[in-house]
């Protein structure tokens, strides 16, 4: 019901403008053209006489000449089709003036002939500009349509691809944050339940927080506190881990699932490899919409530790293409790995994350 309702006021809207376009058309010759004659009943007579023609030329350019031809950029068929209807309603029009207007409006005409080439050609020259007016607005239109389209298809794709990105981060933690859960349970800690209820606010705050655009920043980082202190629970004392928060917090917002892959890629690159004496450092400093993120790592010393693990990238290039999707060229991200330690700087603007806009065609 609504959508049939909706379609009858899109319909309705659409005659109440053409009428205003017609009336304010007539209106317009007619006093342009009555500053020559001196007599604005006449030329608003004639105008009435002649509006059915130039309708007929008009409308039939518009759902006939246009759609079948030029739209399918079959040009030259719709220019030789607009010059026939131009040169009918031309033909219609000289009918009309000769046998309606020279007998009841101007009869001083009326010895005129009928086919005279000179009132043709007037016609011609009267109707065209309205026709072009009209096809004008409407190929405008259709591109602009078409291309609010186009980017609506464009903006579409961006945030499928987000949201494809997001879902690929959040499994992957999840079968990092199980394989601990499992190395408890085998030892029958009793940390097992801490891990389980962590893990449980972990996934509340996937599910509910983490499809949103935006969630608050102090959301996020108790997000990544509850990741390391599950973290912590597992490595125990043979970890060093130093994490600062710097600035106020509050009242800021950022995408969800955008600081973690960090920390996580830390703890598995970083202390999953090393048996001992293993750091990690997580600096966060908010200085007004300013934010950035300094997240650095030991490495296990020797060539093995200069191989990247390829196949467990998933979560640093995921977010790496968000940050390239989200803020476009308004964030910098600086990967740095020396011998003996691995470091991520991040720093954007928290109040300059834009929708997603179409990529060039």
């Amino acid at each position: 019901m609504n959508i049939l309702l909706s379609k009858y006021y899109q319909t309705g809207t659409r005659i109440v403008w053409h009428a205003m376009f017609w009336v304010v058309l007539v209106l317009y010759h007619s006093i342009i053209y009555s500053m020559y004659s001196g007599d604005f009943g006449s030329e608003l007579m004639w105008e009435g006489v002649a509006l059915p023609v130039k309708m007929g030329a008009t409308y039939l350019t518009l759902y006939l000449f246009l759609p079948r031809y030029f739209m399918n950029r079959r040009f030259v068929r719709f220019t030789i089709w607009t010059i026939v209807a131009l040169l009918l309603a031309a033909f219609l029009q000289r009918l009309l003036e000769y046998t309606i207007v020279n007998q009841f409006i101007n009869p001083y005409e009326r010895a005129e002939v009928l086919l005279n080439p000179v009132k043709v050609l007037r016609a011609v020259i009267g109707i065209y500009p309205v026709v072009a007016l009209a096809a004008f607005i409407k190929v405008g239109k259709h591109w602009y349509e078409r291309d609010l389209e186009s980017q609506k298809l464009q903006r579409d794709k961006l945030e499928a691809e987000l949201k494809f990105l997001k879902a690929q981060i959040n499994p992957h933690f999840l079968f990092n944050t199980l394989n601990n859960l499992y190395s408890l349970t085998l030892k029958q800690s009793k940390r097992a339940s801490q891990v389980v209820l962590k893990l449980s606010n972990m996934l509340n705050y996937m599910l509910y927080d983490g499809s949103q655009s935006t969630v608050a920043l102090e959301k996020e980082l108790e997000a990544v506190e509850t990741y390391i202190s599950l973290e912590k629970l597992r490595y125990g004392h043979r970890l060093d881990l130093h994490f600062e928060i710097e600035g106020s917090t509050a009242n800021k917002q950022i995408p969800p699932m955008l600081i973690l892959p960090f920390v996580e890629n830390s703890f598995k690159h970083g202390a999953g490899q090393q048996l001992n004496d293993a750091w990690i450092n997580i600096h966060i400093k908010v200085e007004g919409s300013g934010f950035q993120l300094r997240v650095q790592n030991s490495l296990e010393s020797g060539p093995e530790s200069q191989k990247t693990d390829e196949r467990n990238g998933i979560g640093l290039s995921n977010v790496r293409r968000r940050l390239d999707l989200l803020y476009g060229e308004k964030y910098s991200l600086d990967i740095n790995r020396e011998q003996n330690y691995y470091e991520i700087m991040l720093s954007l603007d928290l109040e300059t994350q834009r929708t997603p806009k179409p990529e060039p065609t």
